[in-house]
């Protein structure tokens, strides 16, 4: 009996405590679900917010008079935050952007004129100059005259932006009149006293190619710089013929040959000058050129050519220049470098003295 009421008996006392439990009610009054439309989170939770996912655009939840203070804790590391901010901030984060990447662009967006100055000499055109060069370079590169500092950035701006209105506020003489000649096409070098009208006529005789003005200068620099011009420009030595026969004369065919790599100019100096040996000497050690050696007269200083032009690691000198050489070993030694240079077996033909050692040269 016992063990047919026992299972009941457990069932009544479970089913009794279910209907008591569904019957108690929770305590709830003054107590609501915390939700964000009943409870809104406030600046500080927005802030907490932007930093923790480090993303200043959440910024935008904050009210308005507290957003920018948000934006200012990502704008120094980020330029987009950097724009958000009110003016004066957003200069003064402009500004130290600008430094921080080097960026002229951000220099221009500055509203203070004042910080947009400093950062202009910070990053801007023609930081990296001083003095006088950097106003000529800013100058140019904003096509304002007003920067010049002195009067030869004045003129070489007049110059470079055909603006013959600035040749009469230039109070040297020389470059008033050189502006005016240059510009207007017209002779005004006559009207300046000797040595301004001097440098006048070699501005415009080398500005403008107009090389017949080179003899209407007295002076001996300018008349030596624009008869090297004009020998330079036209492959003629002969040009330096508008110099006296002296000194001056030798300087310029020596310049001639320096920079056309042309001999004869070197060869039309008389031998019994000590410029004679100098020119083709220096001719040589520039272009590394055995055969201008072959024409020095001093044993010395011709000894010590070859070996000069010779030795060099890279040789540019043709098998015609060492064909010119009179000395017979070191005619031999110039074309080995050729034949070394070329792996050309052919060239070993051509020696005696070092027929073995260029067969070995070529092969290796």
């Amino acid at each position: 009996m016992k063990k047919v009421f026992l299972p009941f008996f457990i069932f009544l006392l479970f089913f009794l405590a279910c209907v008591q439990k569904e019957g108690i009610q929770p305590v709830a009054e003054g107590i609501a679900n915390i939700t964000f439309e009943t409870y809104p989170p406030d600046d500080d939770f927005w802030r907490e917010q932007a930093v923790y996912n480090n993303d200043f655009r959440i910024c935008g939840k904050i009210s308005e008079e507290n957003r920018s203070e948000c934006y200012a804790l990502f704008a120094y590391e980020d330029l987009d935050a950097c724009i958000l901010l009110p003016a004066q901030q957003e200069d003064e984060c402009l500004f130290a952007h600008a430094k921080n990447l080097y960026k002229w662009e951000l220099c221009l967006a500055i509203r203070n004129e004042t910080l947009r100055r400093m950062c202009d000499e910070l990053v801007g055109p023609c930081s990296n100059l001083y003095g006088a060069e950097r106003t000529r370079c800013l100058a140019f590169y904003y096509k304002d005259s007003s920067y010049c500092a002195d009067e030869n950035c004045l003129f070489d701006y007049a110059i470079s932006f055909s603006d013959p209105s600035l040749c009469s506020s230039l109070s040297r003489p020389d470059l008033r009149a050189a502006c005016k000649t240059y510009l207007l096409n017209q002779d005004y070098c006559r009207e300046a006293e000797a040595n301004n009208a001097d440098f006048c006529y070699y501005f415009v005789a080398t500005r403008k190619n107009q090389t017949d003005l080179c003899a209407k200068i007295n002076s001996n620099y300018y008349r030596q710089e624009c008869a090297v011009y004009k020998a330079v420009r036209e492959g003629n030595p002969s040009a330096c013929n508008l110099l006296e026969y002296n000194t001056a004369y030798y300087s310029c065919l020596r310049e001639y040959a320096m920079q056309t790599n042309d001999i004869t100019g070197c060869l039309h100096i008389d031998r019994r000058a000590p410029s004679y040996n100098g020119c083709l000497y220096a001719l040589a050690e520039k272009y590394r050129n055995p055969s201008y050696c072959v024409y020095i007269t001093d044993s010395n200083l011709k000894t010590n050519c070859f070996p000069m032009t010779m030795g060099v690691e890279k040789i540019t000198y043709a098998l015609s220049d060492c064909m010119k050489i009179d000395h017979a070993v070191w005619k031999e030694k110039c074309i080995l470098r050729i034949a070394e240079r070329d792996k050309n077996p052919e060239l070993c033909k051509y020696l005696t003295y070092y027929y073995v050692h260029c067969i070995a040269l070529v092969s290796g």
